[in-house]
């Protein structure tokens, strides 16, 4: 009879241990999933991420995954005119070939111009990934970015467009400082671009 005392607590011991063990990895996995976002995933590019509730996926045209925009009750505070676009991935076969990739894909907004080589663009780890980025326009209260994100033999282009208004003729605003950039990161921190 001695033993059976002697289980009891090994037992009850065991059990929460087990209940601590499911409900660490049930929470640990929840909460990879930021709070008030929806997820979009596009099995046939093999792209997925996760945005804000307060945008919304718009009408696209041929080349693009997704056109990210504000909602229609958020227009009070944002312009309609900005965008977060999601390009198909490029697959290259050689670093010479993305980089052709990248330069071409970003059009300098009135000239029509190129980056003159990849020394153009900035690098900026988000999310634990590199993402390759470079401002294509700043014009008429509009302000463009081209960001790429390289995963294997895959580039994800990314295309930016925000209204400023009278900031594009201020030599000292930074986009950093503006909640669309911060939202901006928040998105690319959970880009996922797997091997097609």
């Amino acid at each position: 009879m001695k033993s059976h005392t002697y289980t009891k607590p090994f037992l009850g011991i065991f059990i929460l241990l087990v209940i601590l063990i499911v409900g660490y990895f049930f929470t640990a996995s929840k909460s990879d999933i930021p709070v008030n976002t929806t997820h979009y995933e596009n099995k046939d590019a093999g792209v997925s991420f996760y945005y804000p509730k307060s945008l919304t996926e718009t009408t696209k045209i041929e080349g693009e995954l997704v056109r990210l925009t504000p909602r229609v009750a958020d227009l009070s505070q944002q312009d309609p005119s900005d965008t977060i676009t999601f390009f198909k991935p490029v697959t290259f076969a050689k670093a010479d070939d993305l980089k052709k990739i990248m330069i071409e894909t970003v059009v300098f907004d009135g000239s029509g111009n190129h980056p003159d080589s990849l020394d153009s663009f900035g690098q900026a780890d988000i999310g634990g990934q590199r993402f390759y980025f470079i401002q294509s326009g700043r014009f008429e209260g509009i302000l463009t970015y081209d960001y790429f994100l390289v995963k294997d033999d895959r580039v994800l282009p990314i295309f930016v467009r925000w209204y400023i208004g009278e900031l594009w003729t201020d030599p000292t605003f930074e986009i950093k400082f503006d909640d669309r950039y911060k939202q901006l990161i928040k998105i690319l921190g959970t880009v996922q671009v797997v091997q097609k």
